[in-house]
Order: C-alpha cells, then sequence, then structure tokens
C-alpha cells in the first residue's frame, strides 16, 4: 500500500473512488493509504475460507456484544490497562472472543 498525504481542501478519502474502480483509500490509525487491486481472484473460494470468514462474522458478532455487556466490560477494560500488546479496546476484545471461539 501507498502512503498519502491529504491535500488542504480535502482532509480524508475512504473506500472506493467509484463502484467500478479499483483504486480506494483508507484510514488505519494515524496513518492514511492509497489501494490499487492490481490482479483479480481467478479460483473460487475454498472451504477453509469460507470457514474463516464465518469464523470472523461469528466472533465480530460476539465482540460487539461483549463489548455492550456491562457485567464484562469492567473486567475487559481493566485486563486491556495491563497489557501492551493491542493498542485498541476493540482489538484486545476481539482477540479474546477469537481464541474462546467454538465452531457450533
Amino acid at each position: 500500500m501507498a502512503r498519502y498525504v491529504p491535500m488542504e481542501l480535502v482532509n480524508h478519502f475512504s473506500g472506493k473512488v467509484c463502484e467500478h474502480s479499483e483504486f480506494s483509500f483508507a484510514k488505519r490509525g494515524d496513518t492514511l493509504y492509497t489501494m490499487r487491486r492490481c490482479n483479480k481472484r481467478s479460483t473460487p473460494v475454498t472451504e477453509k475460507e469460507r470457514a474463516i470468514q464465518a469464523k470472523f462474522k461469528a466472533v465480530s458478532a460476539a465482540t460487539q456484544a461483549r463489548m455492550k455487556d456491562p457485567t464484562k466490560i469492567a473486567a475487559d477494560q481493566a485486563a486491556f490497562k495491563e497489557q501492551s500488546k493491542y493498542k485498541t479496546f476493540y482489538r484486545f476484545v476481539f482477540n479474546l472472543e477469537w481464541e474462546a471461539y467454538v465452531a457450533e
């Protein structure tokens, strides 16, 4: 990914330029990126990839639910402050859910 510095008139871009474009913009933390898809996928999605996608979807939903649960939020925030591996609270909780995930 290439980095870019926004112009004075445009502070932030996000997403694709248009629905037909292979060029898009993103911001992760304080870093701004431009992206371009160079090689389109030529093979179908495998069952293993579908399983990973399903796990990610389930863990994302569980993370959102856990962050709204008042019984767990205080303990999670205390544990987050004690660690230094994860920079964001969401990523910390996501990792807890990822490790605890069991396929149904």
